[in-house]
């Protein structure tokens, strides 16, 4: 089961990837066209949903051109959409608003038809894009690039910008005020079931496995364990599987959250410990809280994020030793975490059962209804309004809510149904609004109701230094 949950886990690595990336400081040698330059006259190709499939910058001279860079796997982007529409409605004729993706025809459709029956708005994009990426260099999206009526780049921000303020502000030839995004260009670092982080050389001479690597099954490898300040133009991940833990660029706190995600229970949970209903700071020492979680003020792609990665973020990898268990191979993680942070630092972490007052409690609420599976490989897709999980239990969709759809919610999700088979399940909703998974539950005999629980709470608090 823990090799099945592993699989089930990465569906959701890239994810978590994107949520938790830690900008690291150092800008990258492009050739972008930058705040300030005049735009060339590229070609949109392979616009969906449009009036027609490709479009010129210079068709939309005279509007404002808003090129908004984003990814069906991308909640907050996904989040702009209705208001992108509002605001080319309210400023009609003078703006223009470019959808741009990396991601195929096939599966941006699908989505945007999907969207359709949820939202009734169609917006069209341009899909499979390989040049737009190059003349505008991002690194975490939603990514807005701003270009004047005259075809300049004025601006490059994230989502919070997007406000009819700052849009009447441009179109009366003032100069936007708000900060550009400051995003730098990652390499990626190898790291995967064969290969550690980390590689010893003669003399415990250590480098990362930008600059070479080593089959972690090596034959002199019994077991050991580094921890790191940041690497230096790395994206943040964590991975683990049967031999290996591993973190790079991450706050602290992800890195414990992390790990009891893997082993706190039996087996890998899924989004355990993700909701903030299921982790909680209690700290007087606000430094010390942020340095070990980054704070909420400090925004992606700003120059307070570079210094703040540099700082505090960290890396972190574990070889373990063969022949134990999973809960053993993970409680010797979480022992030497603590010898390496939370020890030091003069912090704590532990699991506690508290009151939850807000808990959503899935039920059988119709057991006419059958659930099954008509078995083979165990899978599961999603995006913002669709779930698709194939032979797998209903503890992985529960997890999917609490650990990434519901993650920034005070909301935490419990699974009673009583069904420990695995089953099929095809969701056409919001997956971002209870009411509507509810009501896409109802052919299945499902459904979420609130109550009052006991659950499981990961507690960063302060505590004398050891």
């Amino acid at each position: 089961m823990i090799k099945a949950n592993y699989n089930l886990l990465k569906s959701l690595l890239f994810t978590l990837i994107l949520i938790i990336l830690i900008p690291i400081l150092a800008k990258a040698q492009t050739t972008e066209t930058l705040v300030g330059e005049k735009v060339p006259d590229a070609t949109f190709r392979e616009i969906v949903n449009y009036t027609s499939t490709s479009a010129k910058i210079s068709d939309f001279k005279g509007k404002l051109l808003i090129l908004d860079f984003w990814a069906t796997w991308c909640s907050p982007c996904v989040a702009m959409f209705p208001k992108m529409d509002s605001l080319e409605k309210q400023f009609a004729g003078k703006i223009q608003v470019m959808p741009i993706t990396k991601e195929s025809e096939k599966k941006v459709v699908n989505f945007l038809n999907h969207m359709y029956k949820i939202r009734h708005i169609r917006p069209f994009s341009v899909v499979n894009d390989t040049l737009f990426s190059e003349l505008f260099k991002y690194s975490q999206i939603p990514y807005y690039v701003w270009i004047d009526s005259n075809g300049k780049v004025i601006a490059n921000t994230g989502a919070e910008e997007i406000t009819a303020k700052n849009i009447d502000a441009v179109l009366k030839g003032q100069t936007p005020t708000f900060e550009n995004r400051n995003d730098i260009q990652y390499r990626e670092l190898k790291v995967t079931a064969e290969h550690n982080l980390f590689v010893l050389k003669n003399n415990f001479n250590i480098k990362d496995t930008s600059t070479d690597s080593d089959k972690i099954t090596g034959p002199n490898i019994l077991s050991y364990s580094i921890a790191t300040k940041y690497i230096p133009n790395a994206w943040g991940q964590l991975y683990f599987d049967e031999d290996h833990f591993t973190a790079y660029n991450v706050s602290i706190e992800h890195l414990y959250r992390w790990a009891y995600n893997a082993g706190y229970y039996d087996e890998p949970t899924q989004g355990a410990f993700n909701s903030e209903k299921n982790h909680v700071f209690e700290f007087r020492n606000q430094k010390l809280l942020d340095s070990i979680n980054l704070p909420k003020s400090i925004k992606s792609g700003t120059k307070e994020m570079d210094q703040w990665a540099k700082d505090y973020s960290v890396s972190y990898e574990m070889v373990y030793p063969k022949g134990i268990t999973w809960k053993a191979k993970m409680e010797l993680v979480r022992e030497d975490l603590d010898r390496s942070f939370s020890k030091p630092m003069g912090f704590k972490v532990h699991v506690e059962k508290r009151i939850d007052s807000n808990s959503q409690v899935l039920k059988r609420v119709n057991s006419r209804i059958a659930l099954s599976t008509t078995g083979g490989i165990a899978k599961e897709s999603h995006d913002r309004y669709m779930y698709v999980q194939h032979n797998m239990p209903l503890s992985h969709f529960t997890g999917l809510l609490k650990g990434y759809f519901f993650q920034d919610s005070k909301i935490s999700f419990i699974d009673e149904c009583g069904i420990t088979e695995n089953v099929d399940l095809e969701l056409s909703c919001d997956m971002n609004n209870l009411e509507s998974i509810n009501a896409a539950l109802d052919k299945y005999g499902l459904k979420f109701i609130k109550k009052v629980k006991k659950i499981d709470v990961l507690i960063f608090s302060e505590s004398d230094k050891f």
